[in-house]
């Protein structure tokens, strides 16, 4: 027998998991649970015992109540532009003199204005990534790892993604945004990403990196070239095809100049010049034609070795017992008819 000796108040402050552990898990692996400040012990019949449930659903609205203030408190903070993350975007970092403020840090502020100013000038994001690398600086994931033995992804290499989330960063015209994402519950350490409508916006709270009419000549050169594929069709393999080398989903898109569809490689496409992966580039309308004559010949194949009478069988014998059953219900309701 295991004896588990707790000198907290409680077991936690999950009533739900609280009540698993001390009335199915801890009798089926025959641990017997005390609690030194509730009196409880699990192999004993007292009313502390009776009374522990109510004690972890009381702890349990406990904790949603202080969630409730310290999120009305960080919320208060965002509305007056103080920041309250846990790290600073690239380019920045925590005053210590003032809390909650933001200054440009002296290391990585200068490359985040070298970014900008290599796209007003017309470079694109895979030349800026390009440029980036070659000179070996370091990216934003590199600098926050803090525990080399963590499990956490870094990127150690800039993508067009990463070049592209700087460039539409509104934080370096100056302007505080927070509220992007929130956690699903107090319980739950997942984060869900937010509408905009729900994005907490100050303007002016920090020193900016960027002219504002600069990063939003920028922003309208992306719109320009970004390519949308909300309104047009959607072919029948997509989303469902990945790349033999890299394991990344093969994107499907139409050239409009050419009235085709084409496949490549996501990964290749999203920095070419940096070749992550092969193209892999090819008509649509061909692979689809090829996977639908795999599908075809594996039918045929798998058709040819079912036995057919046997089915015929199966399903006789399947109806014969369902009306003998029929039959049985039919005499059973007789006989209880008759009875009353």
């Amino acid at each position: 027998m295991v004896i588990l000796i707790s000198c907290r108040q409680c077991l936690g402050r999950d009533y739900i998991q609280c009540g698993y552990y001390v009335e199915r898990y801890f009798p089926s692996k025959n641990i017997r649970y005390i609690s030194i400040l509730d009196q409880v012990d699990s192999f004993l019949e007292t009313a502390n015992n009776d009374i522990a449930p109510f004690k972890a659903l009381f702890n349990d609205m406990t904790s949603k109540d202080i969630s409730k203030k310290i999120r009305s408190i960080l919320r208060n903070k965002k509305e007056k532009g103080k920041y309250i993350g846990s790290s600073p975007c690239y380019g920045y970092m925590r005053d210590l003199l003032e809390k909650g403020q933001l200054i440009p840090n002296p290391d990585y502020a200068p490359i985040v204005k070298k970014i900008f100013k290599m796209a007003d000038e017309g470079m694109g994001k895979s030349e800026i990534a390009t440029y980036l690398n070659n000179n070996m600086i370091p990216t934003p994931s590199s600098l926050k790892v803090k525990n080399p033995d963590s499990n956490g992804k870094v990127n150690y290499s800039r993508t067009i993604s990463s070049v592209n989330k700087i460039l539409r960063n509104r934080m370096y015209v100056g302007d505080m945004v927070q509220n992007v994402q929130t956690k699903l519950s107090y319980k739950s350490q997942k984060k869900i990403a937010l509408d905009k409508s729900y994005w907490i916006i100050v303007e002016n709270t920090h020193e900016p990196l960027v002219d504002r009419d600069v990063f939003e000549r920028i922003q309208k050169s992306c719109i320009s070239t970004r390519k949308t594929h909300k309104e047009r069709e959607k072919r029948l393999f997509e989303n469902l095809i990945n790349c033999k080398e890299c394991g990344n989903a093969l994107t499907i898109t139409y050239r409009r100049n050419h009235d085709y569809w084409t496949v490549n490689c996501n990964k290749y496409s999203r920095d070419p010049k940096r070749r992550l992966c092969e193209p892999h580039f090819m008509p649509y309308d061909k692979l689809e034609n090829a996977l639908f004559e795999t599908v075809k010949s594996t039918c045929i194949k798998s058709l040819k070795n079912i036995d057919i009478n046997n089915i015929a069988e199966v399903v006789a014998n399947a109806n014969k017992n369902k009306e003998d059953s029929v039959k049985k219900l039919e005499t059973l309701d007789t006989v209880y008819t008759k009875s009353r």
